[in-house]
């Protein structure tokens, strides 16, 4: 007898999010059956249909994509567990080069020999890069639909890409500094160095709303918001609640003295 999951059971399967669930359903992509209630349940085929899905959207396709291409397949268990197999295996032998890099590296070390800067930044990067994917992954799913995810990759990529630092990048990690320095220095979100640092830090999210709309901006948003939820000492903000609070309260008091000035 083919067993039903409730919508629950069925995200949990899979290490998702309901609504990232219902994303999925919304762009048409998988249909459940419906209790008279209006409950949705998902059996064998849409089981293995979704895991095509998230594993077509972990090889980097948009959902819009995934839609054209699964659109006159019938779900094939055993297709899908060999595409699977086959990305976890190319994962894992990236990490194995990695890993094997590292630990040469290691071995080179403590036999006295130099390393040359750059290589030893790329292997750290190499490192740190997979291990970040890999912890936030849980938080990303919490916030963002599949599509959020692939806009904010794109983004990232054009933005912030590992093997380099942009211009843009090296203006946040500036900004960041200076609002540290300010609230070391006791500086008022209202005073004009507070209001200079606020505009300056949401002229830098204009860019990424052009880029990604105002939607999935406001979802990172909320994500920071409540950073002290997820935040672990392998999992970490760009920037700390003080630096977060601090913008917060410069915006505010921005916006209360446009008003007063209205008035």
């Amino acid at each position: 007898m083919n067993r039903l999951m409730a919508i629950g059971e069925m995200a949990r399967a899979y290490g998702i999010s309901v609504r990232s669930l219902r994303h999925i359903e919304a762009c048409g992509l998988i249909t459940p059956s419906r209790s008279e209630a209006g409950r949705r349940y998902y059996g064998h085929k849409d089981v293995t249909r979704l895991g095509r899905i998230l594993l077509l959207r972990r090889a980097g396709f948009t959902l819009r994509q995934i839609a054209a291409m699964t659109a006159s397949l019938p779900p094939d268990p055993l297709a899908l567990l060999d595409a699977q197999i086959a990305l976890l295996e190319a994962q894992q032998a990236r990490l194995a080069t990695t890993l094997g890099e590292v630990r040469s590296a290691r071995r080179l070390a403590g036999k006295g020999h130099d390393l040359d800067l750059d290589s030893l930044c790329h292997l750290i990067r190499e490192g740190q890069s997979f291990m970040e994917r890999k912890v936030m992954q849980p938080v990303l799913d919490r916030y963002f639909t599949p599509e959020d995810q692939q806009r904010w990759k794109e983004a990232g990529d054009m933005l912030f890409p590992p093997d380099a630092q942009t211009d843009y990048a090296a203006r946040w990690r500036d900004l960041i500094a200076r609002v540290e320095a300010a609230l070391a220095r006791g500086v008022s979100p209202d005073e004009a160095e507070g209001q200079n640092l606020c505009r300056e830090w949401l002229q830098l999210l204009e860019v990424l709303e052009k880029i990604m709309g105002s939607e999935t901006v406001a979802k990172t948003g909320r994500m920071y918001a409540e950073m002290e939820h997820w935040q672990t000492p392998e999992r970490r903000a760009p920037f700390s609640p003080a630096v977060r609070d601090f913008i917060a309260a410069a915006a505010r008091a921005g916006r209360d003295g446009q008003g007063g000035a209205e008035r």
